[in-house]
């Protein structure tokens, strides 16, 4: 397991306004950036966009609605990979997207629909009511009383082609793809480097400009059924990933039904990164069916709104974003929760800082239980893994984060693998405390590839394996000595 801490950066609803650009959103996020040490942030290694990437459009014309969607896309693609160049060093995979309402094309449902019959609106009704809250074809409209049936299924199933559209042209550089069924199907984005992975879900099954009620269908975690029982045997940390929030007030029905939290605790997903409702927040859902609330319990951290203006924001609740501390270890995750806030919340320009946290806290910590693994399991997971993607460098890093007394014979086999005029750099960073002779061999090594004397003479003060009668630790020794005893003029 990495012991090491880093952080998600969770934003949500983007809903930029038109008086406003995206240059200065990224400009106020670089400048929150900096603060970050100082306020106990870790370092950024994700970033999770729960929904809503753009405002949409009204138009009732499918043609101008496409159109104006996708020159939104086209702006959020730039500030997007902006924000990926700025937090994640250019690194586009560990940028996490699933679509919101907004990311709807609201002309698609429309054309899809057709009113109901007068004669046939009493057999309508009863349907209606009787399938209430399960797949149908019928739409109640509440601004003119009438009833409306789907009678175009496949224009209907369109209505995020513009999302699917821009979510693959802005993976194509490494192959990510939006599922095909887009309603249907969930999928997971795995990191076994920090033993994280995400299960990502489109909650707007079923939802049209008709029918606003948040959903994820049941078949969407049937699809990835198989990768979470292996992300949960593997001892990751997996975080799901939606746009909709799961409890709402009376009189209104945006939200999801809370009976999805039964189907995250049950399936090993204990933490939830949701946004729509414009609010940051962190509330522990217990699952009704649980038999160990520690291990059915789930932390649900919804984000605000990062750019929307006064009219997509709740009363007396400002733009908002999160950034999450991550710690994973065997069995367990501690995740610190840090809420930052438009202090402004008046100006295209957003001047960040802390949301009040009672009790003077700077950010609201928990952990979740993981599955706790052996020794063996722990070295067994992290080689068969890299044996796999063939990355040995991954597989030292992970390896010396478990500090096992067994894994060392391991690293010694990936360190052979190396070759060490190419990587000498990353053996210097990583093999500061060689444990064994090869070890010991190849930190020397590098050390003479980059002419780093002083470092070297250091090396050989210490007197390690000085006694060995391996050759090769005699010989790298030997030519060590060479090095440091050698005239600067020589």
């Amino acid at each position: 397991m990495s012991n090491k801490v880093f952080s998600i950066l969770h934003i949500s609803d983007l809903h930029k306004d038109e008086s406003c650009n995206y240059n200065q959103l990224l400009d106020s996020l670089k400048a929150d950036k900096y603060k970050y040490p100082s306020l106990g942030i870790a370092p950024v290694k994700y970033i999770v966009v729960s929904g809503d990437l753009v405002h949409g459009s009204n138009k009732d014309d499918a043609k101008e609605a496409c159109e104006e969607i996708s020159q939104q896309y086209e702006e959020v693609a730039e500030f997007l990979q902006s924000l990926v160049n700025t937090f994640l060093d250019g690194e586009i995979r560990r940028l996490v997207i699933v679509p919101g309402n907004h990311d709807m094309n609201r002309a698609i449902s429309k054309y899809a629909m057709k009113p109901v019959d007068a004669t046939q609106v009493d057999r309508v009704k009863q349907s209606y009511w009787e399938s209430l809250g399960r797949k149908q074809i019928y739409r109640f409209d509440w601004k003119t009383l009438s009833f409306f049936e789907i009678n175009d299924e496949t224009t209907y199933s369109q209505r995020f082609d513009s999302f699917e559209l821009f979510y693959n042209a802005f993976y194509d550089s490494i192959g990510r793809k939006f599922p095909t069924s887009q309603e249907n199907e969930a999928y997971t984005l795995e990191f076994p480097e920090d033993n994280i992975a995400f299960a990502c879900f489109n909650s707007c099954y079923q939802l049209d400009h008709l029918n606003i009620m948040g959903a994820i269908d049941n078949d969407s975690i049937h699809s990835i059924y198989n990768s979470l029982c292996d992300y949960y045997s593997n001892g990751y940390l997996v975080v799901g990933v939606w746009h909709h929030h799961l409890y709402g007030p009376p009189y209104r029905d945006d939200f999801m039904n809370k009976d999805f939290t039964e189907h995250l605790a049950q399936n090993h997903i204990p933490v939830g990164l949701y946004g729509h409702q414009h609010k940051s927040e962190v509330i522990e859902a217990l699952s009704d069916l649980s038999d160990d609330m520690d291990l059915d319990k789930v932390m649900l951290i919804s984000a605000g709104t990062l750019f929307g203006s006064k009219k997509e924001m709740l009363p007396g609740v400002k733009r908002q974003y999160n950034v999450i501390n991550v710690a994973v270890t065997n069995g367990k995750a501690h995740l610190d929760v840090f809420f930052r806030e438009d202090k402004k919340n008046d100006s295209a320009y957003p001047i960040w800082g802390g949301k009040h946290i009672p009790d003077d806290k700077k950010c609201i910590g928990f952990d979740v239980q993981l599955n706790h693994l052996s020794d063996d399991e722990l070295i067994h997971i992290i080689d068969d893994g890299t044996r796999k993607s063939n990355n040995f460098k991954q597989g030292i890093v992970r390896l010396q984060a478990l500090n096992l007394e067994k894994g060392k014979g391991t690293i010694d086999g990936y360190l052979q693998k190396l070759n060490i005029a190419d990587d000498a750099e990353f053996l210097v960073e990583n093999i500061q405390n060689p444990q064994t002779e090869i070890a010991y061999a190849y930190l020397l090594q590098a050390l003479m590839r980059l002419g780093r004397k002083d470092e070297i003479k250091k090396r050989l003060d210490t007197g390690l394996f000085k006694d060995s009668k391996s050759p090769l630790i005699k010989e790298t020794i030997a030519q060590a000595n060479k090095i440091i005893a050698k005239k600067p003029w020589e």
